[in-house]
């Protein structure tokens, strides 16, 4: 349970993070889907997916869609992203009283969230390699 209450604060804490190195490009398919789309880049087991403990993050607003997105200064790694749909407009995802988010959330390579949380950082995990001027990424939601 309490691995999704990240839910509910990750938007709030989406802005800021250090200056690294290379660049991210993401697209975001959602469609059907409104509002706004943050997402979350991490680059460890631990803190994917706590709240504020992302490498960088953005926003999009969702546009016929989905949304694109660039992260500049990430170095080659290995990273997990978590994003969520803020569709009613209220700058964080909702969650209910367990903490199971009530607004659509989603995760990189696919990776799904089950009844006990999100995914582990390993099923969520990409690459972005060295040499590669910009490394894409896609996350879908249902």
């Amino acid at each position: 349970m309490a691995k999704h209450l990240f839910f509910s604060s990750f938007l709030l804490s989406c802005i800021s993070g250090p200056a690294m190195a290379a660049c991210l490009d993401v697209t975001v398919a959602a469609q059907g889907r409104e509002g706004t789309v943050l997402v979350g880049v991490y680059g460890t087991e631990n803190p994917f997916p706590k709240p504020g403990e992302h490498l960088v993050a953005s926003k999009a607003v969702l546009a016929n869609g989905g949304a694109t997105m660039r992260f500049d200064d990430v170095p080659a790694g290995r990273y997990s992203l978590a994003a969520g749909i803020d569709e009613n407009k209220n700058g964080k995802v909702d969650v209910n009283f367990l903490g199971i988010p009530s607004e659509p959330v989603a995760f990189s390579t696919g990776a799904e969230a089950s009844i006990f949380g999100p995914p582990a950082f390993d099923d969520a995990a990409l690459e972005v390699p060295a040499g590669t001027a910009c490394a894409t990424a896609e996350i879908r939601f249902k």
